[in-house]
């Protein structure tokens, strides 16, 4: 059975029937986490987590991940935001399990990727496939979007730790899995209620009684009634304020919105006052996310523009959770724009030695290192030679 175990390992790293025969509590160096670890939000609110495995202390050939939820609280959105109705048994091709590059360009086999908003489960594999090279690294392997449902002050995200469903690690048929950390989310709103109202009747003030009649001449006095006894209004237990949000953004520095360029291949560089945030998350056109890192509040990534507007989003999160994004425009116009009856100047006029220039000289001024005559008509400015 041994040999029969190691055979498969080195041949089909990546498959199931290694994770079930493993077992899922070994010590190990692979860590798992899901980020951020806390988070406040609103119901009604989409939120994104992220899954990192850590094997820069062990390399790994293949993974599982598992995660469990609440799905009266919690419910997985697919990538146009929208609840899953029932089950997604193909959740990375669908875009519904985000790949960051890093776990697309180092995990040849996907396998076995669903999502059911059914039962709350989330299950995906992942592994380097035949002749791969072994993963070591520290990285986001891959992201989810939530919907708070309902307000909770605190559910749990988790990796499951048991079963054929477990989060494991493995390398070359040993299970090298360490600790496993989930999320827990506290969901804020309108649908917290007070607690109920105490079922204790009324306290209800009794009549002002009347002294009997004094015997000396001192006018008759009125015993007052007691003041009433009241029942104290019930508490409500106030959720925890929701932190200010952080103002992390991205600024840009290599192009300002609206740029105007014939070069398809653009260097995009920007900024970020806070320091803590080491990634972002950049999209061209609304594709694929990419994971960018932030080194010292600084970013820069290559991107490939399409003909026409291309519209470029840098997501921040902060280390509380909070994001924000900042938008960039680029038109890549490669066609020169001409109309019939038009004429373009050329590039360079000839200079004309001193003393010989035309009675009138033409200024213009060129914008962008073109300037066109439009049906023969141009507005310009002249002056005439001083005789």
């Amino acid at each position: 059975m041994k040999n029969l175990f190691l055979l498969l390992s080195i041949l089909l790293p990546a498959v199931l029937v290694t994770f079930n025969i493993l077992p899922a509590n070994a010590a190990g160096n692979v860590h798992f986490s899901l980020e951020p670890a806390n988070k406040t939000t609103n119901v009604g609110d989409i939120f994104r987590v992220d899954i990192r495995v850590n094997a820069s202390a062990q390399a790994i050939d293949s993974f599982q991940i598992g995660i469990d939820y609440d799905i009266a609280y919690l419910k997985v959105v697919d990538s146009n935001r929208v609840v899953i109705p029932t089950t997604d048994t193909s959740a990375i091709a669908s875009g519904t399990i985000v790949l960051s590059a890093d776990a697309d360009s180092n995990f040849a086999d996907k396998l076995a990727a669903s999502i059911d908003n059914t039962t709350g489960r989330i299950t995906f594999s992942l592994g380097i496939g035949i002749g791969g090279s072994v993963f070591q690294d520290n990285i986001i392997v891959a992201s989810v979007r939530f919907q708070s449902l309902a307000s909770s002050n605190g559910q749990q995200i988790r990796f499951q730790t048991t079963g054929s469903r477990a989060t494991v690690a493995a390398r070359a048929g040993a299970d090298v899995t360490g600790t496993r950390t989930g999320s827990t989310i506290v969901i804020q709103g309108s649908q917290t209620s007070s607690p109920p109202a105490s079922s204790t009747p009324p306290t209800t003030t009794p009549p002002a009684t009347t002294a009997p009649p004094a015997t000396t001449s001192t006018p008759p006095q009125t015993t007052s009634a007691p003041p009433a006894t009241s029942t104290p209004s019930p508490t409500t237990t106030a959720l925890p304020a929701a932190e200010p949000q952080q103002t992390a953004t991205a600024t840009f520095t290599s192009h300002i919105s609206g740029t105007i360029t014939q070069n398809a291949t653009q260097i995009i560089r920007g900024t970020v006052a806070d320091k803590t945030v080491t990634s972002a998350v950049l999209t061209v056109n609304g594709g694929r996310e990419q994971t960018i890192s932030v080194i010292n509040g600084q970013f820069e990534y290559p991107v490939t523009l399409a003909e026409g507007i291309n519209t470029i989003i840098v997501t921040i999160r902060d280390y509380k959770g909070n994001v924000s994004s900042s938008q960039l425009s680029i038109k890549l116009n490669t066609t020169p724009v001409t109309t019939p009856g038009q004429t373009a100047l050329p590039a360079a006029i000839p200079a004309v030695p001193s003393g010989d220039e035309p009675d009138w000289a033409v200024v213009i001024g060129a914008i962008g290192g073109a300037v066109v005559i439009a049906g023969g008509v141009l507005t310009f400015l002249i002056r005439k030679k001083m005789i």
